[in-house]
């Protein structure tokens, strides 16, 4: 999950979270967890989520949006 093709796609869907989202970090951690996982975040992670996108700088939603595609949850169904 680290080819150049995922990555191209985090970097697609860091766009498009965004777009819909806009600038705050805290409403673009909870629409991508809505649209990767099919739920909200819960605060613990949301929490993490907006430090680590913050701390990361320009492109740190693009690396969340890719640790999302790499969570277990996301790649498979129970």
């Amino acid at each position: 999950m680290n080819n150049p093709m995922v990555n191209f796609q985090a970097g697609k869907f860091a766009e498009r979270v965004a777009r819909e989202a806009g600038a705050d970090v805290g409403r673009q951690v909870d629409r991508a967890v809505r649209l990767a996982l099919g739920r909200p975040p819960d605060s613990f992670g949301r929490d993490r989520a907006i430090t680590f996108i913050r701390e990361s700088g320009s492109g740190g939603l693009t690396e969340f949006c890719h640790l999302l595609f790499n969570l277990n949850e996301f790649l498979f169904r129970s």
